[in-house]
């Protein structure tokens, strides 16, 4: 893991902790990171999806039941 030293608003870290819980500042920000990496990659994917084009036999095909 790298060291970066980073300026940030104090009052946005205080107000992550109070709605997460989060104790230290580090938490909130590896948490902020993730969490922003994740919703990036799901924007991506929806995107993808949106664009997926589907032939007919596709649309139109039995419904498969997966239940037991």
């Amino acid at each position: 893991m790298a060291i970066t030293s980073v300026d940030v608003d104090k009052g946005v870290i205080a107000e992550i902790k109070e709605l997460t819980g989060l104790t230290t500042d580090r938490e909130v920000i590896h948490e902020s990171l993730t969490k922003t990496l994740a919703l990036a990659r799901q924007q991506e994917l929806l995107t993808r999806m949106k664009s997926r084009v589907f032939v007919d036999d596709q649309l139109s095909s039995d419904t498969i039941d997966y239940s037991p």
